[in-house]
């Protein structure tokens, strides 16, 4: 998991992209000139766009969380070495 963190930044930086230029589309007088396909195919990379944005989220929240138990499971570890 850790091991990719660097690829897994610059992945959340390509999304941060995207969702940029999907901002730059989506005002109202460029979304005028595009067609109705152009629109629904902008629609289509927003969600997936979004949805690839919270699976970062979740993804770094779950790494988070093993983090905390590997932690905790080290201090138990020494806690019990040490105690006897």
């Amino acid at each position: 998991m850790w091991g990719y963190e660097s690829e897994l930044e610059d992945l959340k930086e390509t999304v941060s992209t995207i969702k940029n230029v999907l901002l730059d589309v989506d005002h109202e007088t460029v979304r005028r000139e595009l067609t109705n396909q152009e629109r629904d195919y902008i629609q289509k990379l927003t969600d997936a766009v979004y949805d690839a944005d919270d699976l970062f989220d979740e993804f770094v929240t779950l790494a988070e969380l093993k983090q905390i138990k590997t932690l905790s499971t080290v201090q138990k570890f020494f806690a019990k070495v040490l105690r006897v």
